[in-house]
């Protein structure tokens, strides 16, 4: 049995409930206890699909009827009448109600992680031998269901690697509303969604915060914070758009994937000298191939701008100009060429927030897109950061990458001391000459001291020429260090 929409966006899940009583001990009010019939005609509850699952895009797990004697804080009867709604049930019997006393019905609806979608009461007299009407609304507010909608939607990207394109597809805005995320058009997102083998996370997923929310064109942009069991979170944004009375995922209408960040790294080389420097890091990654170069200008970067072009190595990365961001004789400084070094003197002249600009150009220098970041906090200056700030091994690695060839990578790391991270990540990667690249990752929780790490590079098809290990911790305040191993063959 399918249920009907109530006005039309289903914002009403249960109303108008008929309380029936029989007769008391001896068939009149207030002389004893009596059955009660509630009926369950008056529901409306929409269904997603041919499933079964009540609900407007996300799923509800449980609906409780809870029944009260007035002036009692514990209801005297609970039931969950999801299954009966479902089953198409005409009616709930409850027994043992007090003819001639008043009592509260309540209806609540609860979704996953028992996040509570709506509630709403009325009261009634019970009288025997009467049908008495009552009024229980049960409205979806905005704020409640789209965590909701939120949390299925994070719950399946970060979970589900048996894809298909249907599923995706229950999830994201219709073509016409969809537009293109980082590039991709609907259909492209779907494929690459398909091909993507989840997320990298470091305990199962717990819940799913909005922290900001700005209007768009269509819909509403997120700022989102996904947040982890073992107290690890990260932020995304996102496009919502609300059709059919279900939140869709839309693209973002970006032409590239872009971020920033204030990032501190020290790096040890091949030749075992080490370095560090702190700068902004800009993490720009471009699917399509359509943008050749970019321009960044902001707080503490040169005047007239600094250069952003596609790396030869990562392909779809993009890395600031060595002679823009390098100091003579100093090659090696720069592993992470997604970070423009500043020194200290410039660092401590950024404020809180500061803007950056991105300007993506195609190869004919047309100007493609422009965009404005802001950095949440000024880098380290390196009399702030310690080792202590850095998720690093407790025993040396070695520089020599083919040593990773013959036997998997191991190692075991130490939290940050000096500060509590909210994300950890590890990576290892190694290529040849001939473009050929391996890549491993893993997400690390935040309530371990240590951490036994192993990557299978002993399965690599090829004879690594370079390499890196790389190990990322995240502070409250945005802040990131990053621990580099580089390597040579």
């Amino acid at each position: 049995m399918k249920f009907r929409k109530l006005l039309s966006l289903a914002a009403v899940l249960l109303a108008s409930l008929t309380v029936s009583a029989c007769g008391g001990a001896d068939g009149t009010a207030g002389n004893g206890n009596t059955d009660v019939s509630v009926s369950l005609r008056g529901i409306s509850a929409p269904l997603t699909d041919e499933t079964g699952e009540i609900g407007l895009g996300y799923k509800i797990s449980r609906i409780f009827l809870d029944v009260y004697a007035q002036g009692d804080h514990n209801p005297n009867v609970r039931i969950n009448i999801l299954n009966r709604i479902k089953n198409g049930d005409s009616e709930v019997i409850i027994d043992g109600l007090e003819a001639g006393r008043e009592y509260v019905f309540s209806v609540s609806a609860y979704g996953v992680r028992d996040l509570m979608l709506c509630s709403g009461s009325d009261t009634a007299t019970i009288t025997a031998n009467q049908d008495t009407e009552i009024n229980l609304t049960c409205k979806f507010d905005n704020e409640t269901t789209l965590r909701a909608s939120l949390y299925e939607i994070a719950d399946f990207f970060i979970n589900d690697n048996d894809r298909t394109p249907e599923k995706i597809e229950a999830f994201i805005a219709d073509n016409a509303t969809f537009g293109i995320e980082n590039g991709l058009d609907r259909a492209a997102f779907i494929q690459d969604a398909l091909d993507d083998d989840g997320e990298f996370i470091p305990a199962p997923l717990e819940d799913v915060e909005i922290a900001d929310i700005q209007p768009a064109a269509y819909g509403k942009i997120l700022k989102i914070k996904i947040k982890y069991e073992d107290g690890s979170y990260e932020f995304h944004t996102l496009r919502v758009v609300k059709q059919n009375g279900v939140w869709k995922y839309a693209g973002n209408g970006f032409l590239y994937e872009l971020d920033i960040a204030p990032r501190t790294l020290t790096a040890y080389y091949p030749d075992n000298h080490t370095e560090t420097y702190s700068g902004i890091y800009a993490d720009v990654y471009d699917m399509t191939g359509n943008i050749s170069y970019i321009t960044v200008t902001g707080p503490k970067l040169p005047a007239a701008g600094t250069k952003m072009i596609r790396s030869t190595y990562g392909g779809d990365n993009f890395i600031f100009q060595a002679a823009d961001n390098g100091t003579a004789g100093s090659g090696m400084r720069l592993f992470d060429k997604a970070v423009y070094p500043i020194d200290d003197d410039n660092i401590t002249g950024i404020a809180d927030n500061a803007a950056y600009t991105f300007k993506a150009y195609d190869s004919n220098g047309t100007l493609l897109e422009t965009r404005t970041l802001n950095l949440p906090v000024r880098p380290f200056t390196s009399t702030e950061v310690t080792e202590g700030h850095f998720l690093k091994p407790i025993t040396a690695i070695s520089g020599i990458v083919t040593d990773y060839k013959t036997t998997d990578f191991t190692a075991t790391l130490s939290k940050p001391a000096a500060e509590h991270p909210v994300f950890m990540r590890a990576t290892f990667e190694a290529g040849d000459n001939y473009a050929m690249h391996n890549f491993f990752e893993k997400a690390l929780p935040v309530n371990t001291s240590l951490h036994s790490l192993t990557f299978s590079t002993s399965s690599v098809s090829f004879t690594p020429f370079s390499g890196s290990f790389t190990a990322k911790a995240v502070f409250e305040n945005g802040r990131e260090t990053l621990y580099v191993r580089s390597m040579t063959h």
